[in-house]
C-alpha cells in the first residue's frame, strides 16, 4: 500500500514540475555480468525512482513520503551505479544531480544530505495531509 502512495507521490511531482523535460520513472541501475541478459539480472540491481535527463546533467530522485536517512546511502550508490548503466552510457560524461524528495523537513536528514551535495526537496501535493493524518494516526 505504501508504494502505491510513493508512486502517486513521484507521478504528481512529474506532472507539477516535470512534464516538459525528458525523465524515466523506476529505473534499473548497475552493470551485468559479461554475456548476460538485462531481465535476468534486474532483480540483484538496484532501482532509481526517477531520473531525469537534461542537455548538461542528469539527475537522480529518491522519492521518500516521510524523511529517511537510508536515502542519502541508496543515492550515493546510485549515482556510482549510473555511471556502470549500459543503457545510460550516452550521459555517463555528464554532471550527476542528487534529489531527495520528501514531504517534510527533517532538520538532521537534511544537514546530511548537504554534507553530502544532496539536494533536500520538500514536495506536498494536497493529499499528503490525509496521508500523514492516516499514517500517524493524528
Amino acid at each position: 500500500m505504501a508504494q502505491q502512495f510513493e508512486r502517486r507521490f513521484i507521478n504528481d511531482y512529474i506532472r507539477e514540475n516535470l512534464i516538459d523535460r525528458h525523465y524515466q520513472v523506476r529505473q534499473w541501475l548497475g552493470k551485468l555480468p559479461a554475456g548476460s541478459e538485462d531481465a535476468v539480472n534486474q532483480p540483484i540491481g538496484r532501482w532509481a525512482d526517477l531520473i531525469v535527463f537534461d542537455p548538461f546533467s542528469v539527475t537522480i530522485i529518491e522519492a521518500k513520503l516521510y524523511p529517511d536517512p537510508k536515502a542519502i546511502g541508496q543515492l550515493e550508490v546510485y549515482s556510482q551505479m549510473f555511471v556502470q548503466t549500459p543503457r545510460f552510457q550516452q550521459y555517463w560524461k555528464l554532471p550527476i544531480k542528487k534529489v531527495l524528495l520528501t514531504t517534510r523537513l527533517d532538520d538532521d536528514i537534511k544537514t546530511s544530505a548537504d554534507l553530502h551535495n544532496i539536494e533536500y526537496k520538500i514536495f506536498r501535493p494536497s493529499w499528503i495531509e490525509f496521508w500523514e493524518k492516516r499514517k500517524f494516526r493524528l
